[in-house]
């Protein structure tokens, strides 16, 4: 027998015995596999997943670095995502990686968040994977940004103020609410000592 690494028509000649010889004629064709490629939501927001599949479908068997074999599949992952695909005659070809976009995470802190009037609060952003924001300060003001920038404010009344702060990304939002209470000052105590010599 021969070994061949291309296609086309392969003729052998193998002797026999009484002295002919046995001619074999083989067509030998090569098998082309596609480079699959990851396609589908390369993102999710929160509480859900991103659905992946490849470009073409028509494999045999998939191995996604995720531990999947379906076609297809649903996920969160930090990790690139990979698949590796086997068609019909038993050729392999691996996808580049893709990467998820993951939710933003919307955090804001308030320093202090308690005390009397008039009261100076820091607030800053702590939020991430976003890239705008809109803060909300009930009956006092109301604005955007795309920086990370924090804000001050002074309460000069008591109560108590919810301040949201909400994060957006190109496809999903997250928000954080703190809460600002401001108490009337201690007043001093006005005791009256009787007198004992009346």
């Amino acid at each position: 027998g021969i070994a061949v690494s291309s296609p086309g028509i392969y003729i052998d000649t193998f002797a026999v015995a009484g002295g002919c010889d046995s001619v074999s004629i083989v067509t030998v064709n090569e098998s082309v596999i596609t480079v699959p490629v990851i396609t589908g939501q390369l993102w999710y927001c929160s509480g859900e997943t991103a659905s992946l599949s490849t470009t073409p479908q028509n494999y045999t068997s998939y191995s996604w670095s995720t531990g999947s074999t379906q076609s297809g599949i649903n996920t969160i992952t930090n990790l690139p995502i990979t698949v590796t695909v086997t068609n019909a005659d038993g050729c392999t070809a691996s996808s580049a990686p893709v990467v998820l976009t993951h939710p933003p995470l919307a955090g804001l802190n308030a320093n202090p968040s308690t005390g009397t009037a008039p009261l100076i609060v820091d607030f800053t952003n702590t939020s991430t994977g976003a890239n705008s924001y809109d803060w909300y300060f009930p009956s006092i003001d109301t604005f955007s940004t795309v920086t990370m920038d924090g804000h001050t404010h002074t309460y000069d009344q008591t109560g108590v103020y919810n301040v949201t702060l909400v994060a957006h990304s190109e496809h999903c939002s997250d928000t954080a609410v703190v809460t600002i209470t401001v108490i009337t000052p201690d007043q001093p105590l006005d005791i009256e000592i009787p007198n004992v010599f009346t």
